[in-house]
């Protein structure tokens, strides 16, 4: 039996990966949250890239909903994002972009999951 139920927003960056991996060696059960699936997760929620930022909330509640079966997660932990730096007088509201996708929208999909699946206390 698992320890408990943890969700990793962002799963598969180098920080998230070593997050599922503590956590499975702590025999958590760990949903990986994002652009590629984590093999070491238990569950993988492979967020659609090219999705509006609606659609990927509806997305990732509908199929963490669908894995949990009813069940609450112990922790929500967000380490997606991302830095596009580069020159300012190149590209950068293009730039500026990717890192609010990256960094806003995951952070704002993982606070709805916690508001929806984090248990009480």
């Amino acid at each position: 039996m698992a320890s408990g139920r943890i969700v990793v927003y962002g799963g598969r960056g180098a920080l998230g990966a070593a997050c599922v991996n503590h956590f499975k060696k702590a025999n958590y059960w760990v949903a990986s949250v994002d652009l590629n699936p984590n093999d070491s997760a238990d569950v993988n929620i492979t967020v659609p890239k090219d999705a509006s930022w609606v659609q990927q909330e509806e997305y990732v509640v509908n199929e963490l909903g669908a894995a949990l079966q009813g069940q609450k997660v112990n922790a929500v932990i967000c380490v997606a994002g991302g830095w596009a730096g580069g020159n300012a007088a190149k590209d950068l509201s293009k730039q500026a972009e990717l890192m609010w996708r990256q960094s806003v929208w995951s952070s704002t999909i993982a606070a709805t999951v916690a508001a929806k699946y984090l248990s009480p206390g």
